[in-house]
Parts: structure tokens; C-alpha cells; sequence
């Protein structure tokens, strides 16, 4: 399909630890924000919850999380790991399994 025939997303339903106080996005009809931490279950459930919820359906997931401390893989602590699993595993697990159950 050429370019200008191709169909932008309609509904988006966004999310970080923060996005509402976001100075780049403003919820809007077809803008959902969800405040949270992806790699926490109910704030998956919520975001897929938000798009049922709001718009009907999921067509697309993007997962696009990520952690990286800014440090030598060597110093990372116990804490730096646990943030970097949760981000980057769980919070890919969750939020996929809850999409596709829809």
C-alpha cells in the first residue's frame, strides 16, 4: 500500500512509570495514559483492561520497556537486577499473555 494510503494507529493506550504528568502526550479520545510499572501484573491487566475498556479491542502490542542502569555490569546491585527482570521479563510476560487473551 503506498505511503499515504496507509492507516495510522486510530487508538493508542500508552504507558510508563509516569505518562500522565508527560509534557509530550496528552490523553485524549484516542489516547489512553496509564501510569505504572510494567513488570507489575495489575498494571498490565490495567493497561489491556484500559484498551478493552476505551477502544474494544487490542490490534497491536508494542514492548517497547527497558532498564539499563547507567554503570559497569559489575556494580550492579541485587536491586538493579531485580529492575532490570521486572522490566524487562515480567513486564514483556504479563503484558503479552493479557493482550492475546483478548
Amino acid at each position: 500500500m503506498p505511503r499515504a494510503q496507509q492507516k495510522i494507529a486510530e487508538h493508542v493506550v500508552g504507558n510508563s512509570r509516569a505518562v500522565s504528568g508527560s509534557t509530550n502526550l496528552t490523553a485524549s479520545p484516542r489516547l489512553a495514559l496509564v501510569d505504572g510499572d510494567i513488570g507489575d501484573p495489575v498494571i498490565a491487566e490495567k493497561i489491556t483492561a484500559t484498551a478493552i475498556e476505551r477502544f474494544s479491542r487490542i490490534d497491536v502490542l508494542v514492548n517497547n520497556a527497558g532498564f539499563f542502569p547507567a554503570k559497569p555490569f559489575t556494580d550492579y546491585t541485587s536491586e538493579d537486577f531485580d529492575a532490570l527482570v521486572s522490566t524487562i521479563l515480567a513486564g514483556f510476560f504479563y503484558i503479552s499473555q493479557n493482550a492475546i487473551r483478548q
